[in-house]
């Protein structure tokens, strides 16, 4: 649901009427130059709509798809129209771990076979030799797997993308997910930067299950991963989900808000504008107008939530001539003054205390743009 701000001039209170059905809602007044804003209007659901989970987690599960863990996130995908994404690092890990269980699966068949001859009824003649029965064997759990990718409605993720001077700059500094074995962590490293490439690329929140406190460190630097360190928490919190909004609503607004306006502040500072006009570029910048119009959480986890921020305002730049390769100037008038409106999109990460009472940790926020354009007119 697209949200529009809604400009109330020289009001102290107003009353907003919402949909009947409406369960959950953030309305946000607070006062800019001429007026006030109602910020964000309507239902807010804050269910994850991409999953991932990573190969511990799978392990745990013992790949058992007919198991209650794996049940209740296939009900949960199904239910929120979610998706479970598989990076290539990870998927080719799980289908060596599936051939591996595998072969153990035949070993412990051989081995009853010896240690209860009495049993041998049970199996094919061929254990001994073993190899049609083993073939089977991997054939099954990759069917199995196949399967259980079907319904959680699986999504492959390429490497296209991936940061590898991030990955390479991990590994030299020895930081998460590097840790005492650093060669054995370059497949969580890729697969971090697989999901981080894949998240601003469309600009949406991912949950990360894992039980590996370093990959979980790791994604919790980044602002559109958010982690839980068990399937059935994770499970747990997108049913709990719709009571916490309000509070991230209520704590963002009423505690943090002067923060959140620095940190929206910040972020486009950090900004390219640039000049749709090749002939001229733009210098001294300076922001001479910021709000937030739009703020709503779109996922929230254990102590933590994603808010989508919608940032609107003004910028001074002062428009110079662009100097070419061989120093040409453009002979059309210079050193002009503008001020332009911008609208820019963005993820805010807030961690809270264990009894969401307050937000201890605002996160950098991440801009869906780095690059502005715009139109100069002189």
């Amino acid at each position: 649901m697209n949200f529009q701000p809604i400009r109330i001039v020289a009001v102290e209170q107003t009353v907003v009427q919402l949909p009947e059905d409406a369960s959950i809602a953030s309305v946000f007044l607070y006062p800019t130059r001429e007026s006030f804003l109602v910020l964000n209007v309507g239902l807010s659901m804050a269910k994850f709509k991409h999953v991932f989970l990573d190969t511990c987690v799978w392990d745990a599960m013992k790949y058992d798809f007919d198991g209650k863990q794996f049940i209740a996130l296939a009900d949960l995908v199904e239910a929120n129209d979610a998706r479970v994404l598989l990076p290539k690092s990870t998927e080719l890990e799980i289908n060596r771990h599936l051939e591996d269980r595998a072969n153990e699966a035949f070993a412990q068949i051989r081995k009853c076979s010896r240690d209860a001859p009495f049993a041998r009824s049970l199996y094919s003649t061929d254990l001994l030799s073993g190899d049609e029965v083993l073939g089977q064997l991997r054939e099954l759990a990759r069917k199995a797997w196949a399967a259980a990718k079907k319904r959680v409605r699986s999504r492959s993720i390429g490497y296209s993308g991936i940061d590898l001077d991030c990955v390479m700059e991990q590994f030299r500094l020895n930081i998460p997910p590097f840790g005492k074995s650093k060669c054995q962590e370059f497949p969580d490293a890729i697969t971090i930067q697989i999901l981080k490439a894949y998240s601003n690329k469309f600009k949406l929140p991912i949950a990360v299950v894992s039980q590996d406190k370093g990959f979980l460190e790791a994604c919790n630097k980044i602002a559109r991963l958010i982690t839980f360190d068990s399937l059935p928490g994770f499970c747990q919190s997108q049913i709990e989900s719709e009571n916490l909004v309000g509070v991230a609503c209520s704590l963002l607004r009423e505690n943090e808000f002067e923060k959140v306006l620095q940190l929206a502040r910040t972020a486009v500072e950090n900004v390219t504008f640039e000049s749709d006009d090749d002939d001229f570029e733009l210098t001294n910048q300076e922001i001479t107008r910021l709000e937030i119009t739009a703020l709503n959480i779109v996922a929230i986890a254990k102590n933590s939530c994603v808010a989508r921020i919608k940032i609107e305002g003004e910028v001074m730049h002062t428009v110079v001539p662009d100097v070419g390769l061989f120093g040409a100037v453009s002979s059309r008038e210079v050193d002009h003054t503008i001020i332009e409106d911008f609208e820019l999109f963005g993820d805010l990460k807030a961690e809270f205390d264990s009894s969401w009472t307050k937000i201890v940790k605002l996160a950098p926020i991440q801009l869906d743009d780095e690059f502005v354009t715009l139109f100069v007119q002189i």
